[in-house]
């Protein structure tokens, strides 16, 4: 776990849980203004798939936001408002969240 921490250079971030927060992605909806500007032909199930096979998460912004990081693809969550704001194929990572993916694959 530690050495995974090491990789997650991300602004604002509160806590990080591995694994995965869990999440009831039955209520989630999509932030269709924020989504959908996006233009990264992910849909809703493709972002919920993220979310529930996803390895860690992190709490971001005081605890309004989640993010869930899958080996296929993350998405980020509104936990207030129940929306997913924007989600991303795993060829859109960073090489920070790669490693620390492939660290977690070892562990």
């Amino acid at each position: 776990k530690n050495k995974t921490k090491k990789y997650l250079k991300i602004k604002n971030t509160k806590t990080i849980t591995i694994p995965a927060r869990e999440t009831d992605t039955n209520v989630l909806e999509i932030d269709k203004e924020h989504f959908e500007s996006s233009n990264r032909n992910i849909t809703k199930s493709m972002a919920i798939d993220y979310i529930k096979n996803a390895r860690y998460s992190v709490e971001v912004w005081d605890g309004e936001f989640e993010r869930f990081f899958s080996d296929d693809g993350a998405a980020y969550v509104n936990i207030k408002k129940n929306t997913i704001r924007t989600a991303f194929q795993e060829e859109m990572f960073t090489d920070n969240v790669r490693k620390s993916l492939e660290v977690m694959k070892n562990d």
